[in-house]
């Protein structure tokens, strides 16, 4: 009895051992389950944070790339596009024409204030001359620029081209050679090119209006024209300066004011002028027989004689809207400001009235114009057997004053006349002045006690204005 009842217990025993063995195994099994899920899940999202930082570094390589690439395409158009504003530069867009060729390989030598100087002389301007005598120019070059010398401060680059006429009386100007004592040789001393152009008169075939400013214009497109093509050997043709006395003062102005104006085009075309610029840098006028359709009215203004004419005047001066301005009996502010340039003649050397546009057309403007009327008042009083008016198209391409402002009109003007000059009215220069001024333009004008009629008395000083707005 006591046998059976320990190996019950011993049964029992065993029983509970094993059913704690089975509660400590199902716990280990459920720990070692959870351990491996975390180990499981720690390395998946170690595997999901990897995964996305490749995704993310191959994503930046790839934004990298995107830039690298738009980096190329960017330098490859601005190098495109330098390469063809560099080419457009330099090269030509057109073969140039062998008509209108400079050949710098023709020349003389000279001397002239100490300066040696190559002469090229007579070239034609123009690729189909009317008149092949009066439509050329010689060009003088100082010697010390073909071997990369500098004279006054200037070089083979920078020397300005000074380019006088000599036009007299709306007649032929001729070209000049270098003398001690003329412009063109004080400009060589200067370290200036010297342009001598001939141009078209009212006493040579086709030489009437406008033919003396075409030339003149289609000289200046011959310089630039070679310019372009680098045939000419010196000269900055970014400062021409044009200078000229009384009809040849007119030209000057009207070369300064009207640049590239297409109001001539339909004439250069005629000639086979130079497709290029004919704006200038500066104007040198003297005394300009100018603004010849208000010319007669001014005059009688200043020295009195037709009531009529001077009346007309202060209507046009007053319609400039200008900062001085004339009251009906011919007083006025604008009256003040002559004044104040110094006291001027009131001499009367023009005995007919119209002084310009004659009654029987018989004056050297009339002459100009073909041997017709300009005005109105001309016109409406003729006295000659033939009556006619000059084309309103010809008459307004005469007058520096309908372009200022709206064609590429020079910066730098510089403008003279005689206080003792009865030939034309201070108030003609002066309206000029006052034009430009009104316009934003540089004027250097002035009267000149004592002075007549005349040009050229006082170059040192033209050509220390002319250093003075080029250096």
């Amino acid at each position: 009895m006591k046998f059976f009842v320990n190996t019950k217990a011993a049964y029992l025993l065993g029983f509970l051992i094993i059913f704690a063995l089975l509660i400590a195994s199902g716990c280990g099994g459920s720990s070692s389950h959870s351990l491996v899920n975390n180990n499981n899940q720690e390395n998946q999202q170690d595997t999901q944070d990897k995964t996305q930082e490749d995704n993310q570094e191959n994503q930046q390589d790839k934004n990298n790339q995107n830039e690298t690439q738009n980096d190329n395409h960017d330098n490859q158009v601005e190098s495109q596009d330098k390469t063809q504003t560099e080419s457009q530069d330099n090269e030509p867009q057109e073969e140039q024409d062998s008509a209108l060729t400079f050949d710098s390989s023709s020349y003389t030598t000279g001397t002239v204030n100490g300066v040696t100087y190559r002469a090229y002389s007579d070239i034609i301007y123009v690729k189909t001359p009317v008149n092949s005598s009066y439509q050329k120019m010689s060009i003088y070059i100082p010697e010390t620029y073909f071997s990369g010398g500098t004279l006054n401060g200037y070089t083979a680059d920078t020397a300005p081209i000074f380019m006088p006429n000599n036009v007299g009386g709306y007649m032929k100007g001729g070209i000049s050679s270098p003398r001690s004592n003329n412009s063109i040789g004080i400009a060589l001393s200067k370290g200036l090119v010297a342009v001598s152009p001939a141009l078209r008169g009212r006493d040579t075939d086709y030489g009437t209006a406008p033919a003396c400013i075409v030339d003149y214009k289609a000289a200046v497109r011959y310089l630039r024209y070679n310019k372009k093509y680098n045939k000419l050997p010196a000269g900055d043709t970014d400062k021409i300066i044009s200078s000229g006395t009384s009809a040849g003062g007119a030209i000057s102005a009207l070369l300064g004011a009207a640049g590239n104006s297409g109001d001539y085009d339909e004439y250069l075309d005629e000639l086979g002028a130079a497709n290029a610029s004919d704006d200038i840098f500066a104007s040198m006028c003297y005394c300009p027989i100018t603004n010849l359709d208000n010319a007669d009215s001014a005059y009688e203004w200043t020295f009195g004689g037709n009531a009529a004419l001077a009346a007309n005047f202060i209507t046009y001066l007053n319609g400039l809207n200008l900062e001085y301005s004339l009251n009906s009996d011919g007083s006025g502010t604008f009256k003040d400001y002559l004044d104040s340039l110094g006291t001027y003649t009131t001499r009367r050397d023009k005995s007919q009235v119209p002084a310009f546009d004659r009654l029987d057309l018989s004056s050297a403007e009339n002459n100009e114009f073909g041997d017709k009327h300009f005005t109105e008042f001309g016109y409406s009083n003729n006295t000659a057997s033939n009556n006619a008016m000059a084309d309103s198209a010809i008459i307004k391409a005469m007058n520096p004053m309908n372009y200022i402002g709206t064609a590429d009109t020079a910066q730098y003007w510089r403008i003279r006349h005689g206080l003792s000059d009865s030939d034309t009215s201070l108030a003609v220069p002066a309206i000029l002045a006052l034009k430009l001024n009104a316009s934003g333009f540089t004027v250097d004008f002035k009267g000149v006690s004592g002075q007549g009629h005349g040009g050229d008395y006082d170059l040192d000083e033209l050509f220390s204005w002319i250093d003075e707005i080029c250096k």
